[in-house]
């Protein structure tokens, strides 16, 4: 359990690099999951 926190951790760490500076909340990362399904649903 804790080797998947420390991991979950350190992905959140690579998309707030990937972001910039500011920290990547769980909500933002759920919000890009909702945007990207939208995106699939239109595309099909």
């Amino acid at each position: 359990m804790e080797d998947r926190i420390n991991k979950l951790e350190k992905e959140g760490k690579e998309y707030s690099l990937a972001f910039g500076s500011r920290e990547v909340t769980l909500s933002d990362l759920v919000k890009l999951i909702d945007i990207y399904c939208m995106e699939r649903k239109k595309s099909k």
